[in-house]
């Protein structure tokens, strides 16, 4: 499905993306770029290599998988520091006491809120020798009790369990559940109408499918998280699980573009957001408070300005947010149907980016 003729500005961008398709590189995607307060969505290709499956649409939702981290839990724990529940330098035990075990306590005293959202923890960035359980608190207790993998603060490594962390303190600290508080406190405000965890069935006619699953659950992924760890946890977890469409994304992008407002509603105070999107640097490794910066090789092309910030997801999404050009880019896509062996995204992300650029330059 091409986009209409009135967009020819992206002309590139849009010959790009179709080639993209042809190459298999994913069967279908939505493009939203956001730029000066206007907003232009693009769907393309369809929900699946099959010649019978049905168009991608604007309304098309998408397991956005670690765009969870940003969207839900970064922007909830920002929501409890405007109200003063948390402090960036609380200590994790304050929270979750018994993260205070035997095993490298003298470490694990020093790990702060801050440092799970940077990715400078220590936590390995895998979980090793476990049973899968379907059982979130079990699930829960093996991520706690594993093991670190360096000393808090020395480096950053990209970990999953950093915000499984964090979405288990938001939880504690409000006595809600992830998805009832960013419900509450981000979907609603900002019209996120199509954004959720664990969708009902009834809408499964319009979410794009993941992977076809030989490894456990031995079905294609449909409707349901796709994210392994989330699964484990009931669907909703602070790293992974959250369902959206690029529309829902560029309110959310909007509102921090606009220093948190949207639609005359205040979400995000702007210094809070200021203090979030800074670039912080340990050993020669670079992000932001629960967000990625661009670096050499980003995901987000050449052009973008160093005060730039985003995130990607497994499933073949991403969020690019450039204040500087008063730019977003939202790319939606299913790029691991049938299977997680497909990386082609990942030489397609940064030039797709570049193109955006250089056609709006």
């Amino acid at each position: 499905m091409r986009p209409e003729k009135q967009h020819i500005k992206f002309s590139n961008v849009f010959s790009f993306v179709d080639s993209s398709i042809r190459d298999s590189v994913f069967p279908g995607c939505v493009l939203a770029i956001g730029f000066s307060n206007s907003l232009a969505t693009y769907p393309f290709g369809k929900l699946t290599y099959d010649n019978n499956s049905q168009n991608v649409t604007s309304k098309t939702i998408y397991d956005v998988a670690s765009l969870t981290k940003p969207i839900v839990t970064t922007t909830s724990i920002m929501i409890l520091l405007q109200k003063k529940k948390i402090s960036l330098n609380d200590p994790i035990y304050k929270y979750i006491p018994e993260w205070l075990i035997k095993n490298n306590y003298k470490w694990r005293k020093r790990i702060t809120v801050k440092m799970l959202l940077l990715h400078s923890s220590g936590l390995a960035s895998h979980l090793h020798h476990y049973r899968l359980i379907k059982d979130r608190e079990k699930f829960l207790d093996i991520v706690i009790h594993n093991h670190l993998s360096h000393e808090p603060d020395r480096s950053i490594e990209y970990s999953d369990l950093n915000f499984i962390l964090l979405g288990e303190i938001i939880e504690r600290i409000t006595n809600q559940s992830l998805y009832t508080f960013a419900k509450k406190n981000i979907f609603l405000p900002l019209g996120m109408r199509s954004t959720m965890f664990n969708p009902p069935r009834n809408l499964i006619k319009n979410i794009a499918p993941t992977e076809i699953d030989n490894t456990y659950r031995k079905r294609l992924i449909h409707g349901e998280v796709h994210d392994i760890k989330a699964w484990a946890m009931g669907g909703i977890s602070g790293h992974a699980g959250l369902f959206s469409t690029a529309d829902d994304i560029s309110k959310f992008a909007q509102m921090l573009l606009n220093e948190g407002t949207y639609k005359g509603h205040r979400v995000l105070d702007k210094k809070i957001i200021k203090k979030f999107i800074k670039r912080y640097t340990i050993n020669n490794s670079s992000r932001a408070l629960g967000w990625d910066v661009p670096t050499k090789n980003s995901s987000s092309g050449n052009y973008f300005s160093k005060s730039s910030y985003g995130h990607t997801g497994f499933t073949g999404t991403s969020l690019w947010i450039d204040p500087k050009r008063k730019l977003f880019v939202v790319f939606l896509t299913n790029r691991i149907y049938p299977t997680r062996l497909n990386e082609k995204i990942k030489q397609v992300r940064p030039k797709l980016h570049d193109l955006v650029i250089e056609e709006l330059d």
